[in-house]
């Protein structure tokens, strides 16, 4: 996968019909991240955004961190389940800022213990939930790809 600093302006997919974002966990094996503890309020909520993925592709991506990276990598939160290495999510911020993140941000999250920017936490804990009807409004309009993608 691509490595892009935090808080960078997205451009992963360049074709991609999306507003402007910064990126979140764009992680790789090469570069340092900051690293802690957050709030199991955060990743039950980072858990529905990845329920919520876009911008799917057609493989996975292995993490680059892990001694014995796993194809897909497959993520369990009780008695669910997720694919995780090929697709996107979409957290709104405060002032319309979108953060774009790999759905392995969970994985880095509960795994890695990554740390991500105070600001993307909140966005995630505070911001409109992937479960509302106006996040899938906005994820229909915005980030659904188009037929010849």
């Amino acid at each position: 996968m691509a490595y892009y600093p935090d808080l960078s302006r997205y451009q992963y997919f360049q074709r991609a019909l999306n507003p402007p974002s910064l990126t979140i966990g764009w992680l790789d094996g090469s570069h340092d991240f900051a690293v802690g503890s957050v709030d199991p309020l955060f990743v039950e909520q980072l858990w529905l955004y990845c329920q919520n993925r876009v911008w799917s592709t057609r493989g996975y991506h292995e993490c680059e961190i892990c001694r014995e990276p796993q194809w897909p990598h497959i993520a369990k939160r009780g008695d669910e389940e997720l694919k995780l290495g090929s697709a996107e999510i979409r957290v709104l911020g405060i002032g319309n800022i979108i953060y774009a993140a790999p759905d392995l941000i969970y994985h880095y999250v509960v795994d890695h213990q990554y740390l991500p920017p105070q600001q993307f936490i909140d966005a995630v804990v505070n911001g409109l939930s992937p479960a509302s009807d106006q996040y899938q409004a906005l994820k229909q309009k915005l980030w659904t790809p188009p037929a010849s993608f």
